[in-house]
């Protein structure tokens, strides 16, 4: 695999993470029971033994840290709440502190860039501006 494809690829992978993320917060919003691995496959597109063990990692911490993440994010959210975030940002929050603090050794700089992209390519025009601060500070 030549480096556009590996970069393509990895870009894709963390699309995923978000979007798999975010379908599970949705689900626990709205009460709604789910099973992580059938959302896996769903998003991904196909079984969940063959997906991409960065994916299955990313999303498992995340969610198993979620309570731990929310802890580190909330004290700079000025005049916000946690709770009151939108899923997809929370969705965005949660894949990148799991990236850096419980899964891999990618740098800050890294990790922030990435979440910049994806608040770029799904959330409104300036929410990237806050993504990168909360994230600055909590990385």
């Amino acid at each position: 695999m030549n480096s556009t494809n590996t970069i393509s690829s990895r870009n894709k992978a963390h699309s995923s993470i978000l979007f798999i993320i975010y379908d599970v917060l949705l689900f626990n919003k709205f009460d709604v029971p789910y099973d992580v691995k059938d959302i896996i496959e769903n998003i991904v597109g196909g079984k969940y033994d063959e997906i991409d063990p960065f994916i299955k990692e990313c999303v498992i911490k995340a969610l198993l840290h979620e309570e731990d993440i929310k802890t580190l994010i909330s004290p700079h959210l000025i005049k916000w709440r946690y709770e009151r975030l939108p899923l997809l940002t929370r969705a965005i929050f949660l894949a990148s502190v799991a990236k850096m603090k419980y899964l891999t050794n990618l740098s800050k700089e890294v990790v922030i860039d990435n979440a910049v992209k994806l608040a770029k390519r799904y959330l409104n025009p300036h929410d990237y501006r806050f993504i990168n601060a909360i994230l600055d500070k909590v990385l």
